[in-house]
């Protein structure tokens, strides 16, 4: 049989491209949540960073009631196409245990969550890699390092795991700024808790400066470095950085009076509009809840959060997360007599 003829083919091609075209136009684009932000966007990434180092990679993970609620509530008030990452040393059978339950149900339901995925880092034992750095000398410098180089490089909110989200924070993402962070009860830049852009003035500037003043003092390279580089850029670069007041994000502190306040239960008749204990966090976006047990100071009615402690709605605390271990408690997750460390 003799070939078609030239033009037949040319013409069979333009067919099959026009209907090729006409099929696929509408086609929805491939999903890019995995790809960083342009550069340009100005809007924050809705994400979430964590980091929980251990002290071997092989050690257990541990969270507990505390940790699974500062997750919760993140992803429950910054909604469904939030994402969470969870930066951590721990090596995959660490992982592999807590998330069959071996290291008890909190660290089971926060590795469970939807939308959450975990991310190996080093934890670092010195300021950098290079020989003759300085090295590190608290755990929790190791995580000043590590929440740093994440929030430059993914963007989105860092929170310590003692911070509480209370509400969408679209109105602080979109607001047009490249970092926004919060004063706390030291007029200092707090650097529990702040959100980015990836590879912002802000973020880039203090994760240069961070192995350059270090000097082991306990916030140099972090609230104090912050501070000074957060204040310089509200006139140096407007539009860098909004610096919120201290309510916004952090508005307790680590006084004796402030962990009693915040945390310490009350038995007044729940349907009395009069307690003249109640805090207003009606202007409080994120509740940095400072743990009073780390300073060993008794408060009254509290020892470890637990769900029952929530639920009963007896301090400042429990009011203002009991919106969302309510809902909790619907889906299943918690029950009234779980334990601190879910065992």
């Amino acid at each position: 049989m003799a070939p078609p003829p030239l033009k037949a083919i040319i013409t069979a091609l333009i067919i099959t491209a026009s209907l090729f075209y006409l099929f696929h136009q509408h086609e929805p684009p491939l999903l890019t949540a995995s790809k960083p932000p342009s550069p340009n966007n100005k809007t924050i990434p809705n994400l979430v960073n964590l980091v929980y180092l251990v002290p071997s990679e092989t050690s257990d993970v541990a969270f507990e009631f505390s940790h699974f609620l500062c997750a919760y509530a993140a992803r429950h008030h910054l909604g469904p196409t939030s994402h969470l990452v969870l930066h951590t040393n721990a090596d995959a059978a660490s992982l592999a245990r807590a998330r069959a339950g071996q290291s008890g149900k909190w660290a089971r339901l926060l590795l469970d969550l939807p939308g959450l995925r975990v991310r190996h880092v080093v934890s670092p034992n010195a300021t950098t890699t290079d020989p003759g750095a300085k090295p590190l000398r608290f755990g929790e410098h190791r995580s000043d390092f590590v929440r740093v180089a994440a929030a430059r490089e993914f963007g989105g909110l860092y929170i310590d795991f003692d911070v509480f989200v209370l509400r969408d924070l679209r109105p602080l993402r979109e607001a047009g700024f490249g970092a926004v962070v919060g004063r706390e009860v030291t007029d200092q830049v707090n650097s529990g808790v702040f959100l980015t852009r990836p590879n912002s003035l802000l973020i880039t500037r203090w994760e240069e400066s961070m192995p350059r003043v270090y000097d082991g003092e306990w916030v140099t390279h972090s609230n104090v470095a912050l501070t000074r580089i957060s204040e310089t850029l509200v006139s140096e670069s407007p539009g860098s950085v909004l610096i919120m007041e201290r309510n916004a994000f952090n508005p307790g502190g680590w006084r004796n009076e402030d962990y009693d306040g915040l945390w310490g239960t009350h038995d007044d008749d729940d349907d009395d509009d009069d307690k003249g204990w109640e805090l207003d966090y009606s202007r409080t976006y994120m509740l940095h809840a400072f743990m009073p047990y780390r300073a060993r100071h008794p408060v009254h009615g509290f020892d470890r959060l637990l769900p029952r402690y929530v639920l009963e709605r007896r301090s400042n605390f429990a009011r203002a997360l009991y919106p969302v271990v309510s809902v909790m408690l619907e889906d299943r997750l918690v029950d009234w007599n779980d334990t601190f460390d879910g065992r």
